[in-house]
């Protein structure tokens, strides 16, 4: 959270403004609290963004391909397969 904060150049204070939260809320969000997941939605929104639930078996993979966006681009080809195996692999089990 705080480094997507970061990224789209909100302070706590300014993020916490967008959603009617406290800069202490957004504090504990980006700390070690146990926000609620109104208060995570709110917040993701407001910096344009979205949560995105992914099988732990692909976060490592997920993590690589989105890793800061200063680095260089992981390969075209490696991209479709990350997402065809998320989202096609299921539709094959349905046609079983």
């Amino acid at each position: 959270m705080r480094s997507l904060r970061r990224l789209r150049g909100y302070s706590q204070s300014s993020l916490a403004e967008r959603t009617r939260r406290t800069q202490a809320r957004v504090a504990a969000v980006e700390g070690r609290g146990d926000p609620q997941l109104s208060t995570i939605l709110a917040l993701t929104e407001a910096m344009r963004a979205v949560l995105v639930p992914v099988p732990i078996e692909y976060l490592a993979e997920v993590e690589r391909l989105l890793d800061h966006h200063d680095r260089q681009a992981p390969p075209v080809e490696r991209v479709p397969n990350a997402l065809e195996d998320l989202f096609l692999r299921g539709d094959e089990d349905d046609d079983a």
